[in-house]
């Protein structure tokens, strides 16, 4: 597809200005001259259907979050972290994050099969102890679609389904987002780029419907942002996203809890464990009250020889 020059409309998050920067239409266009370092794009080409500068509204999720975790007052607001609750959650958390460590500091690790599958257990793991317990917190949502952020989130969304690993799911929206700087601003200015790969099912299975979003890990909640922006400029808003994953920061739950408010979509976030450190690239860094890890490492990489095979070719 070739394409389109692209045009920007002023949009708004959480009472804060945002770019959204988008083609025709049904169009991509191209983000190379728009953002720094477009060879660290890691994807065939930097065509895009459209791209959402978020400026430095991120920027107050760096660092830990010292603001204390009140247990029965994060359900009310629709937030369970199964930490809080099971002893074996806890655990499990606390091996991926030991697990993850080894390849935070050395990088070779993403490259051996044998810790990579070790990986993949962990979050597989995961998924079975929250879907296990789902019942309990209303947490079960069999019928809504699922939207996966490529490539960790297609990898956790069969997981989460118990499907198999190049299995294609009838009710799922696939969605290619990365989380990029934009030219002339500072490294904590965030923007991400936004690309469908089934657009034409976007307003059956998304516009008015509950969604479950399945990933490692939702940190500064940037991706699930532009995803929702990008819909509501076709005409498109979800009734309700279900935030189902391993990991979630205490403060990227808070701020996409009260932005979705203000959007009128409701929200239900169902985590393995809770976060509360970021460093100003956006990566979990910190532990938990009781220091235990509370890092997944770089999950496109670890869990990228596991993508569906149909995926891997979209591009």
């Amino acid at each position: 597809m070739n394409a389109e020059s692209p045009y920007t409309k002023q949009l708004t998050f959480v009472d804060q200005p945002v770019r959204l920067i988008s083609g025709p239409p049904g169009s991509l266009f191209d983000v190379n001259n728009l953002i720094k370092n477009p060879e660290e794009f890691r994807a065939k080409n930097t065509l895009v259907h459209a791209m959402v500068d978020f400026g430095g509204i991120f920027e107050g999720l760096v660092g830990r979050d010292t603001t204390p975790w009140e247990i029965e007052g994060a359900k009310s607001n629709g937030m369970i972290a199964l930490e809080d609750y099971y002893p074996k959650a806890r655990e499990l958390a606390t091996g991926l994050g030991n697990h993850a460590l080894q390849a935070i500091r050395d990088s070779r690790f993403y490259a051996n099969q044998q810790w990579a599958e070790v990986y993949r257990q962990y979050v597989q793991d995961a998924y079975s102890l929250l879907n296990s317990h789902a019942g309990r917190f209303g947490a079960d949502f069999p019928d809504a679609a699922r939207v996966s952020f490529v490539r960790a989130g297609a990898v956790c969304t069969r997981l989460e389904m118990g499907r198999g690993q190049d299995e294609e799911i009838a009710e799922e929206v696939l969605v290619n987002t990365k989380r990029v700087h934009p030219q002339g601003s500072p490294d904590t200015h965030l923007a991400v780029t936004v690309k469908w790969y089934n657009p034409d099912r976007l307003a059956e299975l998304v516009n008015d419907q509950p969604i479950v979003i399945s990933d490692t890990v939702l940190a500064s909640g940037a991706s699930a942002a532009a995803f929702v922006l990008a819909c509501v400029e076709q005409g498109i808003k979800p009734a309700m996203i279900i935030f189902k994953t391993v990991l979630a920061t205490q403060q990227g739950m808070k701020l996409l809890s009260e932005a979705m408010k203000k959007m009128d979509i409701r929200t239900f976030f169902y985590t393995l464990a809770r976060s509360r450190e970021m460093n100003p690239q956006y990566y979990l860094v910190g532990d938990n009250e009781h220091e235990e890890p509370r890092v997944v490492g770089d999950a496109g990489d670890a869990l990228d020889r596991f993508l569906p095979q149909f995926v891997r070719s979209l591009d």
